[in-house]
């Protein structure tokens, strides 16, 4: 069973009024795989939401697109209070870039914050597309 004309709309509408986080969740990813470009404005909208994980989600569909956008979002979550966000962000990041810098997100503040400065300056330095 595929998609009816009017289910992206909705999802759309339901995406601005939803308050259940894990609900948004879902929501991003599948529109953001689905309708990918068409869907990018909107998913800037998201990489400055309150919930690291909504800002993840995003920073992941724009990285699945090509969008360059995402990486700098990515990085900062690098510094998430979430262990899991911090891991997905360096997966996700280490994917898209092929790059590593020793990142590993288990470890304390004070051991990641020179991998996060030396990704930060990586990716002020790179041309604002990839892929």
């Amino acid at each position: 069973m595929g998609l009816r004309p009017g289910d992206i709309d909705y999802m759309r509408q339901r995406l601005k009024t939803e308050k259940h986080e894990p609900a948004r969740v879902v929501l991003i990813r599948v529109i953001g795989e689905l309708y990918e470009k068409q869907f990018r404005s909107e998913l800037y909208d998201f990489l400055d939401d309150k919930s690291a994980e909504i800002r993840l989600v995003a920073a992941c569909s724009l990285a699945n697109i090509g969008d360059a956008k995402c990486l700098v979002h990515l990085v900062d979550l690098l510094d998430a209070n979430d262990l899991n966000t911090r891991f997905l962000s360096a997966r996700m990041l280490r994917s898209v870039t092929g790059k590593n810098f020793g990142f590993l997100s288990y470890e304390k503040t004070e051991q990641r914050e020179p991998r996060i400065r030396a990704w930060r300056q990586w990716v002020t330095d790179q041309p604002k597309t990839f892929k």
